[in-house]
This record gives C-alpha cells, structure tokens and sequence, in this order.
C-alpha cells in the first residue's frame, strides 16, 4: 500500500517507519520536504520512505494519515487538498488540544476533532486512532501486560478494518469504540496520557480495556 502522511513531526516520522517496516511504501508532505530531519528520516527508513509537499503526500497516499498539531489542521487539510483525499481512508490521529494556564481540549462533550475533521472533508473516510498514546510506543510497542489496544472509531466499516489491519502490523491489539462520535471519548484519554507523563516522568505507558475473550467489538 501507498501511504500519504500529512504532518512531518514525531507522529508522522514514527508512524511512516513503521508501515515501512512492514512492506508500505510511505511519502511524508511537509512545507518544506528537504528539511534536515526529514532528510535524516529518509536515511534512516531506506527506499520505502520519501518526502513531498503536502499535497503531494495526500496525492500520493492510497491511505493518507493526518498528524499535525490541531492549530495547524484546517491549513495543513487545504495543503493537502480536499481532492486529493476523496474517497480515501484517512487516519486522524490529532488532538485538540491548547495551552492556556493549562493543557486542555479545545473540543469536547458536543463535538470532536475526528468529527471536525470529516466536516472539512466529507468525501474522505476518517478513523479517529493513535490518538491515545505518545509516538514513542506507536509503532510495535514493548510494554509489560502488553500489547496495548488502540481504540478506533469510525463511520466507515470498511475503512475501520483496513486501519485495524494496518494498526495489527505493528504490534497493536485494536478495540473498535463505535462510530466517529466516539471520538469525543478517546480524544480525552490523551489528556488522562499526558497527565500521568507529566505526574510520573515517563512515557512508557498505554491503555489497556481487560475483558473476557470474545467479549465486545475486539477487532
């Protein structure tokens, strides 16, 4: 599979590695694509990675991945192009979230970020997922009582399999939440991470649902 991935920091680089790592080809779109860490990255993940402009990752991507900062998602979608992205898969692995005296979501109990996002781009198939944990432990995390579960929500059945899928190959146990509003449920567990990140010093951490065996929407 080709993947788009559309925001070129520690999420995108992370996430790109490893679907390269398992046999995707990935082009990450940035303003600026020969920036000296994205050239490092390209080094690092050999032939299977590249670098683009925005729109030409979304272009490029037969699954494109949304991971920006939330401030700079609606500019970063219009680089993007909302064209260049209808009918695709596209992983929304955003929060919203701002810093005023403290860190706090900018969207909650009535809306959501995945929400939003399917609003500005309503021809595109949006799963809200990777959102609840940091990018350390995103690609085949290591982790006592592992693996952790990625929850995944979605308006789009299929389009939620092929994440589920994608998010097995490296390493994930996945939960389906439910539709895309759920995302108004996951999108705070990344405020409870963050919490504990900061109260304990370490972001060796995931989230875990423990239930019975074939109990509940366990993909």
């Amino acid at each position: 599979m080709q993947i788009g991935i559309v925001g070129s920091g520690n999420v995108g680089q992370t996430l790109g590695a490893g679907f390269i790592e398992s046999g995707h080809e990935v082009m990450i779109g940035s303003r600026d694509p020969e920036k000296a860490d994205l050239v490092a990255w390209k080094d690092r993940v050999g032939d299977g990675g590249r670098t683009g402009t925005v729109a030409e990752a979304a272009a490029f991507g037969d699954l494109v991945v949304l991971a920006t900062a939330w401030d700079g998602t609606e500019a970063a979608l219009a680089l993007a192009g909302a064209d260049h992205l209808a009918g695709k898969v596209l992983i929304d692995a955003t929060n919203p979230m701002r810093f005023t005296t403290r860190l706090e979501l900018t969207l909650g109990f009535e809306d959501s970020a995945g929400e939003q996002v399917q609003r500005w781009l309503p021809g595109a198939r949006v799963v809200k997922a990777f959102n609840t944990v940091g990018w350390e432990l995103m690609n085949r995390p290591t982790i006592d009582g592992g693996p952790p579960d990625l929850f995944i929500c979605g308006d789009d059945e299929e389009a939620k399999g092929t994440v589920a899928e994608l998010a097995r190959e490296l390493g994930w146990d996945v939960f389906d939440a439910g539709d895309l509003a759920a995302a108004r449920f996951t999108e705070p567990l990344a405020m409870l991470w963050i919490g504990h990140a900061v109260a304990t010093g370490s972001r060796n951490h995931a989230f875990k649902l423990l239930r019975e065996a074939h109990d509940g929407p366990h993909q």
